[in-house]
């Protein structure tokens, strides 16, 4: 970023075009992985809520109440794709995106020969 700097650049556009490109895969993953890890905390915040108007709650009280109808599983077969889904896809357009950046880098770093 210093050569950036020297250049001309300003401190956000020297973080834009260089140091963000080097960490975007690290970020990336981190919010994965946190997105991920947060699943696991919805007892906590459960508990820390106070717990009862949950949506979470809402069928497991139906489910004990009235028992499993068609409507209570689609609803949990739905709450279990969209993360994956909205995960999944997160994840194919970073993979786009990175090989496209890469694409462009080595196209610009590629010595252009004349003869």
């Amino acid at each position: 970023t210093e050569a950036a700097r020297s250049c001309g650049a300003t401190a956000w556009q020297a973080f834009r075009d260089v140091e963000f490109p080097q960490i975007r895969a690290g970020i990336f993953s981190a919010c994965a992985f946190v997105t991920i890890l947060s699943f696991n905390e919805a007892t906590r915040t459960a508990l820390l809520k106070g717990g009862f108007d949950t949506f979470q709650n809402v069928l497991v009280s139906q489910m004990l109440n009235i028992g499993m109808s068609g409507e209570s599983y689609a609803m949990a077969g739905i709450m279990s794709v969209i993360p994956m889904v909205v995960i999944g896809s997160i994840l194919i357009i970073t993979l786009i995106r990175s090989d496209r950046l890469e694409r462009v880098a080595r196209a610009k770093a590629e010595p252009v020969m004349s003869n």
